[in-house]
């Protein structure tokens, strides 16, 4: 998984759009409003700090940014893109735990394709 498409998917598991989250950048940050598209689409390289603004906007860890960012692999669910530091959930409610390497218990698990599709 590329640092973009985690911040995808991070914004799409929030509910917000693009737009949602240009509307909530502050004035200081409106170079990230500018290439949120960019950063999604990996044609800009996700900084450190513009994953710690976006993460004041919507779950996301920074630290999952860097470390997709430098060539790691950590844990990332595929559908929804939590991970051990943005898990889904609420506090008192319970969080989600892994229901195979890449797909947390929130996320249904999709079908295996079958050899003729």
């Amino acid at each position: 998984m590329t640092p973009g498409v985690y911040i995808r998917l991070r914004r799409l598991a929030a509910g917000m759009t693009t737009q949602d989250v240009m509307r909530s950048i502050g004035v200081n940050e409106l170079r990230l409003s500018a290439s949120l598209t960019a950063l999604e689409e990996d044609r800009t390289k996700s900084s450190y700090a513009d994953a710690r603004v976006l993460a004041t906007i919507f779950p996301l860890s920074p630290a999952i940014v860097s470390e997709l960012g430098c060539g790691g692999n950590p844990p990332i669910c595929r559908s929804c893109g939590c991970s051990e530091f943005d898990p889904c959930g609420e506090p008192g409610a319970g969080y989600c735990f892994w229901q195979a390497p890449d797909l947390c218990s929130s996320c249904p698990a999709t079908p295996a394709r079958s050899a003729a599709a």
